[in-house]
């Protein structure tokens, strides 16, 4: 609803939508990464203010929300991101501009992160080989990059499957009830963002995540710890069977992993304590 000029093009309107399906979006992502959007529903209550077509002038500004977002992992065939809901609060997007969000809530959100042997991730191997010619340079006095700035992002009950499979063995754990909050994220001033969040790992041993990382450009710099405490070591016995012989019957497991990116170049550092190990049966 509101005014909308023809000649020359112009308009004031509000645009309130519900229960869009996403699902249309799957063409432009394709070309880019190794990702099947499987579901998601767009609602959102904004003002979109159009004062030219060319060169176009365009304003956005409001709320929206994403529900049910489902996202597959094509290389692997496993689930990658999804969410309940997504909530974008204060958003402001100037086109060519800036995209500006006050804050973001996540409830019930899921994702798979894997390092790999050679120390690369689940990540960077979704991503689709882009040809040279595609990737001109902008012409001179072409303008700055999209900037773009988020308050800040809380997460409501989430949950995460993580693996490390450049230790020995392999680390593989679930984790669930994942609360907490990434500071503020700025593409202009490229200041990593930290981060603070707890769970629990099988629902009962305690699980921190804590440092800081710019999404930007996170090979750049990115300092993050991982700390799992009293993790039932019963639950790895693939593991224990492989390399030792033996199930677990007994024991628990702490472990500290500190993962530090300096210009590309990992660095990790594990610490790990086993209390009250009993192997089992052979």
């Amino acid at each position: 609803a509101g005014p909308v000029q023809l000649s020359p093009p112009s308009a004031t309107l509000q645009v309130t939508t519900e229960n869009i399906d996403l699902r249309i979006a799957q063409a432009y992502i394709s070309p880019f990464i190794h990702l099947e959007l499987r579901s998601g529903m767009l609602d959102s209550q904004l003002q979109v203010d159009l004062q030219s077509a060319d060169p176009l002038q365009l304003q956005v500004t409001g709320n929206a929300q994403v529900n049910q977002l489902h996202t597959l992992d094509t290389v692997r065939q496993r689930d990658f991101v999804r969410w309940e809901n997504l909530q974008l609060a204060g958003l402001d997007y100037l086109h060519g501009k800036h995209l500006n969000i006050n804050s973001i809530e996540l409830k019930q959100p899921y994702a798979r992160f894997n390092i790999n042997e050679d120390r690369t991730t689940n990540v960077s191997d979704l991503l689709v080989p882009q040809p040279a010619e595609a990737s001109t340079p902008p012409p001179p006095g072409n303008e700055p990059p999209l900037a773009i700035h988020i308050g800040g992002i809380k997460l409501q009950d989430g949950s995460a499957n993580f693996a490390d499979f450049s230790l020995t063995p392999d680390f593989a754990t679930a984790i669930q009830q994942l609360d907490g909050n990434i500071g503020t994220i700025d593409s202009v001033q490229q200041k990593p963002a930290n981060i603070d969040i707890k769970g629990k790992v099988d629902r009962y041993a305690p699980v921190s995540i804590k440092g800081n990382l710019n999404p930007f450009d996170p090979l750049a710099k990115l300092d993050i710890a991982v700390d799992f405490k009293r993790v039932e070591l019963t639950t790895v016995t693939p593991y224990s069977g492989k390399f030792a012989g033996y199930r677990i019957k007994k024991g628990r497991l702490n472990l500290d992993l500190h993962y530090r990116i300096e210009n590309g170049q990992l660095n990790a550092e594990n610490k790990v304590v086993l209390e009250q190990l009993q192997l089992g049966e052979q």
